[in-house]
């Protein structure tokens, strides 16, 4: 899809609803109280960016998240985007540098070192198929959950 399909509006309202849908339904307070944020860029070029969307996303995060978001991981960030990154990075305090990772592949340690592998999909590095159906989450097999504990 290109960015001129998207109504950044409406994309942030769905981006919100997942959020609010994901702390209600699926943090659990003293267990799960952290997200990791995972966004797939799909190799796009940096004039393909939704620019417009970032700065509103970027503040729904800070006010209504903050805390929330423990990792923002990008991949499938072009060459020049992470190129661009590099750069900016530099200006940014050491606590936000280690928050957010972008890279040009589609995995990397930090995801495979906080997800489980049943939960990330083989495009990321997991073992988990790609579901057919992306909504409403799912959650792993409860039995299977049990025998790991």
């Amino acid at each position: 899809m290109g960015t001129d399909a998207l109504d950044t509006d409406v994309v942030l309202k769905n981006i919100l609803f997942v959020m609010v849908y994901a702390r209600k339904y699926l943090m659990t307070a003293g267990k799960v109280e952290n997200l990791l944020v995972l966004v797939d860029l799909d190799l796009m070029g940096i004039s393909e960016l939704p620019v417009g969307l970032l700065k509103p996303f970027k503040a729904v995060l800070d006010t209504l998240f903050r805390c929330t978001a423990c990792r923002i991981v990008m991949v499938g960030a072009s060459s020049m985007f992470c190129y661009a990154w590099s750069g900016i990075k530099l200006l940014l305090a050491e606590a936000q540098k280690r928050k957010v990772v972008i890279l040009n592949g589609f995995t990397c340690p930090e995801l495979t070192d906080n997800v489980d592998p049943d939960q990330l999909i083989e495009k990321y590095g997991g073992t988990c198929k790609a579901p057919e159906k992306w909504w409403p989450p799912t959650m792993p097999d409860t039995q299977k959950v049990r025998e790991v504990r």
